[in-house]
């Protein structure tokens, strides 16, 4: 694999499962992780309550006995979950609610006694400094701003070259906001100014985050927003990770949500009732957010908090280049579907050199060429569920699994590489793309998908492919005793779709 691991960071990763408890102001969330040898992890088990700690707090700030009833409720069923599977080492974490909480300890003592959980109390910093670790492992970063945006409060961190710069922690959830701003239900147009009033003031008292090239956003109010924006556009990823909520789409989900009634939202697809209530408060915030940093979208992240302390436990190292995340992809596929072969990255290899030789022309860049890596590893993954029609599997694995580090556009350069038997792809699937790739981009997919088929026909005729004269021309070296058909396949498989889609000529060194 690429991605420049050394073997000392490999040999410091603590392989196998470990379990995260978050306790938020709004949910309470278990996921179990298994790592593998390279940080690469995948979830094997999750599940979720909504305690809604948050809700109908004393005026000093405790908890209700409602709300710490629900809490040990949660955390009681995720003890019972931990033991029927195994007892992997745990992290149990709380934040804003338990945070603000005079009665933070008794109610920690009562989930000791009740469970056996060891519940930490997180900071302001230490929420942000894990939402930032969470999602430097997922995403190559530079220069940023994460919002994580809570039940109980939203943490800023401003990211600079890569790394956790300076982090602020705002009483700015969306709970919070729409238990102190919402009397009416759907809210007022004077409640929502109240609430952007008091969001947009906030900013202005941390205004030295500003500058940065990128908004990502992190917690269960974005992925909402997304999943809500993919329903109504017809979006062909169903992921939230990694789709940029764009400006017009804040503005078009609020036509939509802000005359309707809670009960009314709870019925849309991709929002969930647990999430319903405060969809509002969470949209308004982050269209302020826009505003403050004059950003034109959002990046949502999938990996948050959960994600960021799994990394520190299990020493994974981020920040991590494109090309790392890419490989640790890999791994928690090797895990999810068996382990990938010398062949799959033999393929990837020459996919590249490929490649190398057309990019500049085509104008091609990064996103083109991990799109062509990811699919030049996995174009012959649907094996694992039929192989007469393993292209059209492998696509749709390709656009259901998560990946680190790619675009929803290089997911569907990929998706539609695998697939694509020609440079044109049939209309119908050109209509289900379209909200993602415009014509340009379906063009992209069916090129690309003709370097991975000549890459993987080179790799089974163990044909190695030098590029010649600037790159303009490659030379194929045969192996000993090559016959008449292996010529006849490499003329019909490699020289003519090089020559007519790519100008690419090919000369044969039978020596």
């Amino acid at each position: 694999m690429t991605g420049g691991r050394s073997p000392r960071s490999v040999r410091r990763i603590r392989v196998g499962r470990a379990a995260v408890i978050d306790v938020g102001s709004h949910t309470a969330r278990l996921a179990v992780y298994e790592v593998g040898a390279h940080g690469g992890f995948r979830v094997v088990f999750r599940a979720k309550e909504v305690p809604r700690l948050g809700r109908q707090v004393a005026d000093d700030g405790s908890l209700s006995p409602g709300a710490v009833d629900r809490g040990l409720q949660a955390l009681d069923r995720f003890a019972r979950d931990l033991k029927e599977l195994g007892n992997p080492p745990v992290r149990a974490v709380a934040t804003s609610a338990v945070r603000d909480a005079p009665n933070q300890d008794r109610f920690r003592k009562a989930v000791r006694r009740r469970t056996g959980l060891r519940l930490r109390v997180l900071s302001g910093s230490e929420e942000a400094y894990y939402g930032y670790l969470g999602v430097a492992a997922a995403w190559p970063l530079d220069r940023d701003l994460i919002a994580d945006l809570g039940g109980g409060s939203l943490q800023l961190v401003r990211v600079r070259g890569g790394r956790f710069g300076e982090a602020v922690s705002l009483p700015l959830g969306a709970q919070r906001l729409s238990d102190r701003f919402f009397e009416h239900d759907p809210p007022l147009p004077k409640e929502r100014r109240r609430l952007a009033d008091e969001v947009e003031a906030r900013l202005e008292t941390v205004r030295r985050l500003r500058g940065a090239r990128r908004l990502i956003a992190v917690g269960g109010t974005g992925r909402a927003l997304a999943r809500a924006v993919v329903q109504l556009r017809g979006y062909p990823l169903p992921q939230a990770h990694g789709f940029e909520l764009h400006r017009s789409d804040l503005e078009a989900l609020g036509e939509i949500l802000h005359p309707m009634a809670a009960e009314r939202r709870r019925a849309l697809p991709g929002i969930g009732r647990s999430r319903a209530e405060v969809l509002p408060a969470g949209l308004e915030t982050f269209r302020c957010l826009l505003d403050w940093t004059g950003l034109d979208r959002i990046l949502v992240s999938g990996h948050g908090i959960r994600e960021g302390l799994l990394v520190e436990f299990a020493r994974i190292p981020v920040p991590a280049s494109a090309d790392t995340l890419l490989d640790r992809s890999l791994d928690s596929i090797g895990m999810t579907f068996g382990p990938l072969v010398p062949r799959h990255f033999k393929v990837r290899a020459l996919a590249e050199r490929l490649y190398d030789a057309v990019a500049r022309r085509r104008g091609w860049g990064d996103e083109e060429r991990m799109a062509l890596a990811t699919a030049a590893v996995l174009h012959d993954l649907g094996r694992v569920v039929d192989d007469w029609r393993q292209e059209r599997h492998s696509s749709y694995l390709l656009r259901h699994l998560p990946h680190l580090g790619l675009s929803h556009r290089s997911i569907g350069l990929a998706a539609l590489a695998v697939m694509a038997r020609e440079d044109d792809l049939p209309e119908g699937v050109r209509r289900e793309w379209r909200p993602l790739l415009d014509g340009t981009s379906l063009k992209t997919a069916g090129l690309l998908g003709t370097l991975v088929r000549v890459a993987a026909t080179l790799t089974d005729l163990g044909v190695r492919a030098t590029p010649v004269r600037g790159g303009r021309r490659l030379s194929l070296h045969l192996p000993p005793r090559f016959g008449a058909a292996g010529r006849e396949r490499l003329l019909e498989k490699v020289v003519r779709p090089l020559d007519d889609r790519f100008g690419l000529g090919a000369e044969v060194d039978a020596r």
